[in-house]
Order: structure tokens, then C-alpha cells, then sequence
């Protein structure tokens, strides 16, 4: 005769958000963010009127759209969001497998959008660039996305980051949008200690048309 123990423990846990990307500033417009929750959804509750993304003090953002991106993480669509801090709050209809519903303080989350603010250019500081040539720091597995660190400028100038000559092997990348206030020709120049080059996009916001000059 054999005897055995069940032991059953009841999931009475509710499911709790756990990521969100963007988590904290984006770099470019949102349109998008993925949430991430330790459990799986039942699929039939997470729909867009059991959430609510808001704006601090500027009202309530709509989802457009949610798709299942696996691994318990969810992508929700919405129009691209202006600048400033929004909170994602999800309601106690969602559950999980289970059926046990997404409760406070685990049904939230935050993050920061993209702001643009004239006046400054960004100025991206990447160490360890060994050579003079440009194509050192762009065929740096970092580039262009992770540098050592970020500044701002408000001149077309690394001499306003970097006022010696203290810094070297090392690449440096400033961005920025140009909005002239009259039409007309203007001069865009480079002086520079070793190699650089200067881009142009007279097309605008469309990325795949440039001008480059060493």
C-alpha cells in the first residue's frame, strides 16, 4: 500500500506589473509602450477600456491598440504623445489565468516622453575611440545609441563641453533640428581636431535623404 501527500497551494495572488519600456526618458516621440506582467493575462480581460494612460495634469491618453508580444508582455499603440510624465493605470478586470484580478499598488506605472526643447544641441561623448578617423567611433559597437555620456549645448561647439584639451581618443556626435526663421542660404562650416563630418537633411524629418561634407 502506498500513502501519498497532496499538498495543493490555491493561487490567490493578483497578476502585477512588473516592466514597462520606455521606463524612464525616451529619446524620440512615444507611440508606443510594452508592459510586462509576472504572470499570464487572460487574454479576454486586457482590452483598451481596462486601461488608462494619463498625462499629468492634462487628461487621459487613448489606446488604440494592444498586441501580445509573448513572454507575459504587451505592446500598447496610441497617438504619438507630447512631451511630459504619464502614469499607465491597469483596472481590476484584468485577471489572470486564475481569475484573480490585478490589484494596487501592483497595477501601475510611469515613464517620461520625449520633450523638445529649442536651444540646445545634444552632444554625445563616446571614450575610448582609438585613430583619428570618423569611422572609429561609428564602427563602435556602442555607436550611436550608448555612449559613455550626454550633454547639451546650446552652440554648435564641443569646446562648450569640453573647454581643454584634457579629453582624447575619444568620438564625439552633436544632433540637432536647424528651424531657420527666414528663408534664405545659410553657411554650415567644421573646424576640427582630428576628422569630422557634417550632415544635412534639407529634406526634413525624412531620414533617408542627407547631405555630407568632411
Amino acid at each position: 500500500m502506498i500513502q501519498t501527500n497532496l499538498v495543493v497551494t490555491i493561487d490567490t495572488r493578483g497578476p502585477r506589473v512588473v516592466g514597462m519600456t520606455p521606463t524612464n526618458t525616451a529619446a524620440a516621440l512615444v507611440d508606443h509602450i510594452d508592459v510586462t506582467f509576472d504572470t499570464a493575462i487572460a487574454a479576454a480581460t486586457l482590452n483598451a477600456g481596462a486601461l488608462s494612460l494619463e498625462r499629468a495634469f492634462a487628461g487621459l491618453v487613448a489606446v488604440n491598440s494592444i498586441s501580445a508580444l509573448g513572454g507575459n508582455t504587451y505592446r500598447l499603440g496610441f497617438a504619438p504623445l507630447a512631451g511630459g510624465v504619464y502614469s499607465l493605470t491597469v483596472a481590476s478586470t484584468v485577471t489572470d489565468l486564475a481569475g484573480n484580478v490585478v490589484t494596487a499598488p501592483n497595477d501601475r506605472a510611469r515613464f517620461h516622453s520625449f520633450a523638445f526643447r529649442p536651444g540646445l544641441l545634444t552632444f554625445h561623448y563616446f571614450n575610448n575611440i582609438g585613430g583619428t578617423a570618423v569611422g572609429g567611433m561609428t564602427s563602435d559597437p556602442r555607436f550611436p545609441d550608448e555612449p559613455t555620456a550626454t550633454y547639451y549645448t546650446p552652440v554648435f561647439d564641443s569646446r562648450y563641453v569640453f573647454p581643454d584639451d584634457s579629453h582624447e581618443n575619444y568620438g564625439g556626435r552633436i544632433t540637432g533640428v536647424f528651424v531657420p526663421t527666414v528663408s534664405g542660404n545659410y553657411l554650415f562650416y567644421l573646424a576640427s581636431d582630428d576628422a569630422s563630418q557634417l550632415y544635412l537633411n534639407p529634406a526634413g524629418t525624412d531620414p533617408g535623404c542627407s547631405d555630407q561634407k568632411n
